[in-house]
């Protein structure tokens, strides 16, 4: 017998992050379930609960936070989005921690569009840096840093 029974199947996680991201993160390429499933990307997600559902039935994914290992010493934290009913609920914060913690890497890096300032500041408040950007069309992605042994996590 399994030791957890989840009531949401992998592919109904994978269309609901993906119609999250493509709705609140202005990303440029537009996500499937499909790209979301076959991405080396690992995903926290967290889930609504059981008042809140999904079309389907299943609990509703309410937000969610990529991780990926990107060398031997450097993960990435990416995609991070809540749902904007729970938003100003500590729920991204909670995620990024969850993602922080998660990394097997010396460095941990976050990739964060130039003009989402609640994700830069969150990204600060939890002890991540400027390190660099790139151009992308007509906006910025900021690179952030910091290294995973760094206690500035522990509120």
């Amino acid at each position: 017998m399994e030791k957890f029974i989840i009531g949401i199947q992998p592919e109904s996680v994978a269309e609901q992050i993906a119609i999250l991201l493509n709705r609140h993160n202005k990303l440029k390429k537009q996500h499937t379930s499909s790209s979301i499933l076959s991405s080396p990307t690992s995903y926290i997600i967290s889930l609504g609960g059981n008042n809140v559902r999904h079309i389907d039935g299943e609990q509703k994914v309410i937000g969610v936070i990529g991780l990926q290992k990107t060398s031997r010493d450097v993960s990435l934290l990416h995609h991070l989005c809540v749902h904007e009913d729970f938003r100003r609920q500590g729920l991204a914060s909670y995620l990024l921690k969850q993602g922080i913690i998660r990394c097997t890497t010396p460095l941990i890096q976050a990739h964060v569009r130039s003009d989402n300032f609640s994700s830069l500041n969150l990204c600060e408040r939890h002890g991540f840096v400027y390190i660099q950007h790139t151009l992308a069309e007509n906006y910025f992605i900021l690179t952030l840093g910091r290294w995973a042994c760094d206690n500035r996590t522990k509120h």
